[in-house]
Order: structure tokens, then sequence, then C-alpha cells
């Protein structure tokens, strides 16, 4: 029998035991996995088979979520970039505000919107990943203000990184993260004429480098190469750091 006939054949038949589930939350979760071993089948049958599962899942069972962010990769794999970014913000909407999952979705349809270069649909949902994340899943946190930093950075918005820069600070937020901040500072300090600010900033990318050096080794690692790569050490001599000893 040829490859392609046994894919329809095994398709086939993991369909027909969908249409006779017995319905509840173990049945969603029986049919998300037969779902996802459809990954190779015909695009329709795929789509038939998740919608069978969202059909079973309660919106307020975790699964549903799951089963979204599952159609909405199937979708973009098959060339339906915008279908999966609906679906993603379906699944963005489920659950409490401060929901780990939920964050994380939200973050996923930050990526896929940025992806599309829909920036401005993706703010508003990058600053509630931003705001919200820091103290149950610090990492999200850290990378929705790494892309707000991105952002700002690209529009030359010297008002607005220095406001980053700051709030990393308050949130303790990762080392490399706020050496990038303040690295971005300085430069953009440095081209909007203050080099005195620029100098300062440098100092103080100067201070959490030393302090990432007692971390551990991959924080000390990711800083130092950070350090060293530093475009603003270059633009300003050695001695013009504020307060180097």
């Amino acid at each position: 029998m040829r490859p392609c006939l046994l894919v329809l054949l095994l398709a086939a038949l993991l369909l027909l035991a969908i249409t006779r589930s017995e319905g509840g939350p173990l049945e969603a979760r029986r049919l998300q996995e037969q779902a996802r071993a459809l990954r190779h089948a015909p695009w329709r049958v795929q789509a038939t088979a998740w919608r069978a599962v969202l059909d079973e899942a309660a919106p307020t069972d975790r699964v549903h979520r799951r089963v979204l962010q599952d159609y909405a990769r199937d979708l973009r794999a098959a060339g339906l970039p915008h279908g999966a970014v609906a679906l993603q913000a379906r699944a963005a909407a489920l659950g409490p505000a401060r929901d780990r999952g939920r964050l994380g979705s939200q973050l996923g349809l930050v990526r896929s919107l940025r992806g599309e270069g829909d920036l401005d649909a993706a703010a508003p949902r990058l600053a509630e990943v931003a705001d919200l994340a820091r103290n149950i899943a610090p990492a999200m946190a850290d990378r929705a203000r790494e892309w707000q930093l991105d952002d700002a950075v690209d529009r030359g918005d010297l008002e607005r990184v220095e406001s980053l820069a700051s709030q990393l600070a308050k949130e303790r937020a990762g080392l490399a993260l706020r050496l990038e901040a303040v690295g971005a500072l300085g430069l953009l300090r440095l081209g909007a004429g203050d080099p005195r600010g620029a100098r300062r900033s440098l100092t103080e990318a100067r201070r959490l480098y030393r302090i990432s050096q007692r971390k551990d080794e991959k924080v000390a690692l990711r800083c130092a190469k950070l350090w060293l790569d530093l475009d603003l050490r270059r633009r300003l001599p050695a001695e013009a750091i504020v307060g180097k000893r």
C-alpha cells in the first residue's frame, strides 16, 4: 500500500473514533491526542479533527486553550497565518488575567502579530504581559520588555528607552536585559548630543556587568558577551567612565 494511502486510512480511522466520542473533559483530551496524530494528514482532515476537539472541550477547560494553540500552529503550517492569529487571539482571551497559561497565549499572539508586521496590534498585548507576568513568569515579562525595548530603539525614542531602563531596574529584571537597555540608552543619549548622559549609561552598564560576574555561569557568560560587544564602549573612551576606579 502506498504511504499516502496509509496516511489517509489512518486519518479515516481516527476521525471515525472521534465521531464516536462519549463526551467530557477526558474525552476532549483523548480527541486532542488523536488530532495531534493527524499532523501529516491532509489539511481538511486535520481541521475536522481540531473542530471536533473544540466542540468537546468546554471553554473553561485548560485543554480548550491548548487545542486552540495547536490548531493555530497547524493553520500556520498550512499557509494560513491570518486564521492562526485569530485562533491565538481566542486562546489569549481565555482564563484569568494573571493566569500563566493565558499570559503565554498572549505572548504567542504577540509573536505572531509582530511576525506579520502589525506592531500596533501587538503593543497593548505586549504591555499586558510585561505588566502582569513579572511575579508569575519573570522570563515572559523579560521577553515582553525586550520587545518593547527593541521597538523603542528602532524608533529612536530616547524618552521611551530611558523609561524602560528605569522600569527594568525597578522590576529587578534580568541583568542581561538591563545591560542591553542602558547600552541602548547611552547610544541614544550620545546621538542626541548628551555625552555626559552617555557616560552615566556606560558607568551603569559596567556596574551591571560586574554584578553579573558574581551570578551563575550562564548569566555571567551572557553579560560578559554583551559587555564586550557593547557599542557604547567603543564610542566612549574607557577613561570617560564616570566614577571609574
